[in-house]
């Protein structure tokens, strides 16, 4: 049996904390995934099954990404999703796992892919430390599940690290890898010079540059709200009288208007005084 991949998409990468930081892994999956349907020029209905990886579920909805993906492309509901955390390799996972269902027999058509959206991480509190009262003194302390996330808690090692003692252990010196690197920009510069594997990118982009202005517009047009406010004066029966606007809403900018009854009664006092 001969398994073909018939459309690969993929999104830019995003700097942490860059443009992309807002869309969660689900809605980065539609994307990606929609964007190879059309390169395959295939209908959705004809999906048998999703299996899309994820390691920090840094979304609300990150629980049912694999699930949701698949609805949002118009997948049958019927069709079963799978959301696989492999680390590093869990894109690769779902490929495995998308080769095997076909072999089986379950299906004829898989999409699979991968998502994550690390700056979304989470900052979080242990719930045993939240839930059930807190002590007096003790405070609550944050964690960076991100910083969690790529420590590997049993080996108490960073997740990059392996990397460098795979090149240690199998003798990959630093020349090979640079060769390596070089050919594989080669690689990348000779495809999108002859428009090989054409960028899904154009949808993204857009969608980015709408945010961008639409909340550029709120910015600036909160920014002349504030600028045109002015602050009243409390309403009576004489005429309102209108000032500045105060640096606190507390604070009152000069003396309150006084009645006729209470400058008689000051110039009273005076006379007695005197």
């Amino acid at each position: 049996m001969s398994i073909f991949v018939v459309a690969a998409k993929r999104t830019p990468f995003g700097a942490f904390g860059g443009s992309l930081k807002k869309l969660t892994s689900t809605e980065l999956g539609v994307i990606s995934t929609k964007s190879a349907l059309a390169a395959a020029n295939l209908d959705p209905s004809a999906i048998d099954a999703i299996y899309f990886g994820n390691v920090i579920q840094s979304s609300s909805d990150a629980a049912y990404l694999a699930r949701h993906v698949g609805l949002k492309c118009g997948a049958p509901v019927a069709s079963p999703a799978l959301t696989v955390n492999r680390l590093c390799g869990s894109g690769f996972e779902t490929v495995i796992q998308g080769a095997k269902s076909i072999k089986l027999g379950e299906a004829k058509v898989v999409v699979c892919g991968g998502s994550e959206n690390m700056s979304m991480a989470p900052l979080q509190v242990d719930g045993n430390d939240a839930r059930w009262g807190v002590s007096l003194g003790s405070g609550l302390k944050m964690r960076d599940s991100l910083w969690d996330g790529l420590t590997d808690q049993h080996a108490g090692t960073p997740m990059g690290i392996t990397a460098e003692n795979l090149a240690e252990k199998y003798g990959i010196s630093r020349e090979v890898r640079r060769r390596s690197a070089i050919e594989s920009r080669q690689r990348t510069v000779c495809t999108n010079s002859h428009n090989l594997c054409a960028p899904s990118t154009s949808q993204l982009a857009s969608r980015i540059a709408t945010s961008s202005q639409s909340e550029a517009s709120e910015l600036g047009a909160k920014r002349r709200k504030t600028a045109c406010s002015t602050w009243r004066w409390p309403r009576s029966k004489s005429k309102p009288r209108r000032g500045p606007r105060p640096s606190t809403p507390t604070s009152i900018p000069g003396p309150m208007p006084r009645s006729k009854r209470s400058r008689r009664f000051d110039r009273c006092s005076k006379r007695t005084e005197s």
